[in-house]
């Protein structure tokens, strides 16, 4: 290997591989519209947050949030991905980002119209934790659909920096927006973002499944998964 070869390879390890970006367009407005919508969401969960302790004053009250996302998470987590595996993911994806997009603009309509409703808040907070449960299975089966098995794995790491990105940015800007603007610029701010997610299913191919078994398949998925965890001894 030659002396400007050795820092060039260091150089791949270092920097993220960003071959899915250059080579195939359509993960690429995926990876934009998931980047941008994460950091959205991110924005939107500070922004509730704040808004919970506004209304209550009260801290139990603001991490009952938690609780009403985590529910939804894990049971249609379960299910989610057995009904990626049987329908067409584009359509699937374009059904929950769209809903994940009205959510938002449930919010900025809340905030228009002066309703200020605990319950309300806790209500969209967990139906949007329903819309991620189905659109994340969805986007990662598109993703191993739109490139070649030896590009997932820097997939996978810029889906991971995506992740990172909107976690630690998402709630940075929701602050500042809510602080300068107040809550309903912060929401109105999480539906623009969610356009960029779906105009990148809608430009999608549709992408059916390869098994066609419907619903008896989709209880097996769940039932076969359920099954596999009563086998682990340290889950027991």
């Amino acid at each position: 290997m030659t002396e400007s070869a050795e820092p060039r390879a260091r150089r791949t390890h270092i920097l993220a591989d960003l071959t899915p970006l250059r080579t195939s367009p359509d993960y690429r407005r995926l990876w934009f519209g998931n980047t941008v919508s994460w950091i959205g969401q991110g924005m939107t969960a500070l922004a509730v947050s704040l808004q919970v302790y506004d209304i209550t004053g009260s801290a139990f009250s603001v991490g009952l949030i938690g609780f009403c996302s985590l529910v939804p998470l894990v049971v249609f987590g379960l299910y989610g991905g057995a009904v990626a595996d049987t329908v067409d993911r584009r359509k699937l994806g374009l059904f929950s980002a769209a809903g994940s997009f009205g959510l938002s603009l449930v919010l900025v309509a809340a905030t228009v119209v002066g309703v200020e409703q605990v319950g309300l808040l806790y209500a969209i907070v967990a139906l949007q934790a329903v819309c991620f449960a189905l659109n994340a299975p969805a986007r990662f089966s598109m993703i191993a659909r739109l490139l070649p098995a030896e590009q997932l794995p820097a997939a996978n790491a810029l889906t991971t920096m995506t992740g990172t990105t909107g976690t630690l940015v998402g709630p940075m800007l929701g602050g500042l927006i809510v602080g300068w603007w107040g809550y309903r610029a912060a929401y109105t701010v999480d539906a623009v973002c969610f356009t960029a997610s779906l105009y990148a299913m809608w430009r999608m191919p549709s992408m059916l499944p390869d098994r066609k078994d419907g619903e008896a398949r989709k209880r097996a998925s769940v039932l076969d998964g359920l099954r596999f965890l009563g086998t682990r001894p340290n889950l027991r």
